[in-house]
C-alpha cells in the first residue's frame, strides 16, 4: 500500500499498491454510481502527488479528446476532479505536498454521463520512487579531483533536500563539517530569494546563495553580489511573444520577495506555493522592471518539450530552462547557475578548478560546466547523469553528505602525503648536508 486518501465525495475511495520489484503502482478511483457509463482505455504520462504517505492527486497529461465534455468544477478543496485541455487533475486529500512520483501507465477511465465516474491507473514509476536506489555508478574515493575542491556549489530541490523538502540530518551535518575543514558551501537554486533564504536558516545552514538560477547572489552576510533582473520594456516584449506565439501558455514572475501567478497556472503548484503568493495580476508584476524570473506554463505539454520552441522565440537574449517538467523558466540570458558560481569563486577568492557544482537538473548543467568536477545525485535527469563526473547516491539516500565526506577524507589524505613528502625532502636535505 502506497497510500489512501478519501475525498469526502460519497463512495470515492482511492486503493493503491506499489510493487517494488517491477516499479508498479496500481491505483483505483471510484466516485458515485449514476447513469449510463462510457470506458476509455489509454496510455499517459502520470504524476502522483503525496502529503506525507497520503496519495493527494493523481494527474493525468496526455488524456484523449473524448473526454473534453467530463464536467468538472474547479474546486479542489472539494476533491473535484480538474479537466484541462487534455490533463486530468484528480485531486483525492488536502495537505502540503511532499513528495512527487512521476511515470508512465496504462490508463482507464469511466465516465457516466459527463460525470467522472472511474479511474484505474496501471503506471511504471521512473523518478523517485519509493523503492531502494541503486549504488553510485561511479564510486567515490580519495582521487585528486576531490582533494583539490575548495568550494561546493549545491542545487537545493531534488539535491541538498529530500523528497520531503527538507534537509536530512546527515546532510546538514556534512555541510557543517565540509565548511569546518575548508569546503565552502554554495546555495544555488531555481528557488525565490525569500523562500530560500527561510529554509537555510530553518536548517542553520551558512554560505553564499544564488536564487532564481542565479539571478540574483548574496554573499554570507546577505550583501548582493550581482543581480539580474528582466526590466519593464524587456519583460513586456517577453509577455507579448508568450502571449502571441503561445496563447495556450499560463504565466507567472518572481521578484526577490514576491510571486505572481495567472488564472490557470497549475492549481496544486498555486496551493504549495501559497505562502509567497501575492495578490494582482502578472502584467503589473512585469512592468514594474524588478522581475528576476518569468514562470510558463503548459496545459498539454512538458518543460522539456516546450524549451526548445519557446527559447527560439525568445531568442538569445533569454535563458529558458526548467527545474521540474510542469512549467519553464525564463531569465535573463546573464542570469545562469553558471555565472552564480563564477561569481561566488570570484567573491571567495577560489579559482573554478577547485570548484565541485552538484544537482539534478538540466538548470544545474551551467554551473557543472564550468566547474572542475559535475557531480550528479543518482536520480538526476539522463541529461545531468550523462554531463557527470561522478554520481552520487539520490537525494533520498544522502547523496549530498556522500560527496561532502568524500571531499573532507580525500583533503585529509592529500595533506597527510603533502606532510610527509614535506618530512621526506627535510630528511633529505639533512642527509645531504
Amino acid at each position: 500500500m502506497i497510500g489512501r486518501a478519501e475525498t469526502g465525495r460519497a463512495h470515492s475511495a482511492v486503493l493503491a499498491r506499489w510493487d517494488p520489484v517491477s516499479g508498479t503502482a496500481h491505483l483505483h478511483w471510484r466516485g458515485p454510481e449514476t447513469g449510463a457509463r462510457h470506458r476509455t482505455e489509454f496510455a499517459s504520462r502520470v504524476l502522483l502527488s503525496f502529503a506525507g504517505d497520503r496519495l493527494t492527486a493523481i494527474d493525468l497529461f496526455d488524456c484523449p479528446d473524448s473526454l473534453t465534455r467530463v464536467r468538472a468544477d474547479h474546486a479542489a478543496a472539494h476533491g473535484v476532479p480538474i479537466f484541462d485541455a487534455g490533463w486530468l487533475w484528480l485531486p483525492l486529500a488536502t495537505g502540503p505536498v511532499t513528495k512527487r512520483l512521476a511515470g508512465h501507465g496504462r490508463i482507464e477511465v469511466v465516465v457516466a454521463g459527463e460525470r467522472l465516474a472511474e479511474v484505474r491507473v496501471t503506471a511504471r514509476l521512473l523518478w523517485n520512487h519509493p523503492g531502494p536506489q541503486p549504488p553510485p555508478v561511479v564510486a567515490l574515493d580519495g582521487t585528486a579531483a576531490l582533494s583539490g575542491v575548495r568550494l561546493v556549489a549545491m542545487d537545493l530541490d531534488g539535491t541538498l533536500l529530500d523528497s520531503t523538502g527538507t534537509v536530512p540530518s546527515r546532510v546538514r551535518a556534512a555541510v557543517r563539517a565540509a565548511a569546518r575543514g575548508g569546503v565552502r558551501p554554495a546555495f544555488v537554486t531555481g528557488r525565490p530569494l525569500a523562500d530560500t533564504v527561510a529554509l537555510l536558516r530553518a536548517a542553520d545552514l551558512r554560505g553564499h546563495v544564488a536564487c532564481s538560477n542565479g539571478a540574483v547572489v548574496l554573499d554570507e552576510t546577505g550583501r548582493v553580489l550581482h543581480r539580474r533582473a528582466i526590466d519593464g520594456e524587456r519583460a513586456a516584449a517577453v509577455r507579448r511573444i508568450l502571449r502571441g506565439t503561445f496563447p495556450e501558455l499560463t504565466l507567472g514572475a518572481v521578484d526577490e520577495s514576491r510571486l505572481f501567478l495567472d488564472p490557470g497556472f497549475p492549481a496544486d503548484l498555486a496551493q504549495d506555493w501559497r505562502s509567497q503568493l501575492c495578490a494582482g495580476p502578472v502584467s503589473g508584476a512585469l512592468d514594474d522592471g524588478r522581475v528576476l524570473k518569468v514562470l510558463a506554463a503548459h496545459p498539454a505539454s512538458t518543460a522539456e518539450e516546450l524549451a526548445p520552441a519557446v527559447s527560439g522565440a525568445l531568442g538569445g537574449a533569454y535563458q529558458v530552462t526548467y527545474s521540474t517538467q510542469r512549467f519553464l523558466e525564463i531569465s535573463d540570458a546573464r542570469a545562469t547557475k553558471g555565472a552564480a558560481v563564477a561569481a561566488v569563486a570570484a567573491a571567495t577568492g577560489v579559482p573554478l578548478t577547485a570548484v565541485a557544482a552538484v544537482g539534478d537538473m538540466p538548470n544545474d548543467l551551467p554551473m557543472m560546466e564550468p566547474s572542475a568536477l559535475a557531480v550528479a545525485v543518482g536520480n538526476a535527469h539522463p541529461r545531468v547523469l550523462d554531463a557527470a563526473d561522478l554520481i552520487v547516491r539520490g537525494n533520498d539516500l544522502d547523496g549530498v553528505a556522500e560527496l561532502l565526506d568524500a571531499v573532507l577524507a580525500a583533503r585529509r589524505e592529500s595533506g597527510r602525503a603533502e606532510a610527509e613528502e614535506e618530512d621526506q625532502r627535510g630528511t633529505s636535505c639533512k642527509t645531504r648536508s
